[in-house]
Order: structure tokens, then sequence, then C-alpha cells
């Protein structure tokens, strides 16, 4: 059973880590604004639910396409084990 190092150290070589951290400055700042311009825009009130339930679906899908795929600047390329540097 891997350690919880070996796990962490995965998921930032896979760069899981980083698309977490991006995705939740990018959902507060979605979510400021969708909150800040209800009032002036005289938006309804469910809009910053509906807003907030979105990115929260959307969160789980992203960390699984960070760990199944890798932007390289070939383009979006699928994690292999085989590659050098990767282990089993």
């Amino acid at each position: 059973m891997p350690s919880i190092a070996a796990i962490f150290a995965d998921l930032q070589r896979r760069g899981v880590l980083r698309v977490a951290g991006i995705y939740c400055v990018a959902a507060w700042v979605i979510s400021e604004i969708a909150i800040s311009l209800e009032g002036p825009l005289g938006l309804p009130d469910w809009l910053d639910t509906s807003i907030i339930i979105v990115l929260a679906i959307g969160f789980p899908i992203g960390l699984l396409l960070a760990y199944a795929f890798n932007l390289t600047p070939e383009g979006i390329r699928r994690h292999r084990v085989d590659e050098p540097g990767n282990t089993i």
C-alpha cells in the first residue's frame, strides 16, 4: 500500500494539486463576481446557488481530467506509465 507521501508526490507530478489550487481561486473569483453583479443587474437569487453548485460539480471532474491527462507543448496527452520518469 502506498504511503501518503507517495500519493501526494504522484498527485504533484501529475499536476493535480496545481489544478486544484487554480480551480479554487477561479471558482472563488467567479462566485464573487456573480454575487457582486446580482443586485445591480437584477438577477434572481437562485443564480448564486446554481453557480456554486455547477462549480462544485466541476471540481472533481477537473481533478480527474488533470490526473488522466497532461498539458504539453504538443497539446493534451494522456498520462502513460511507460513514459520516462513515470513509475508503476
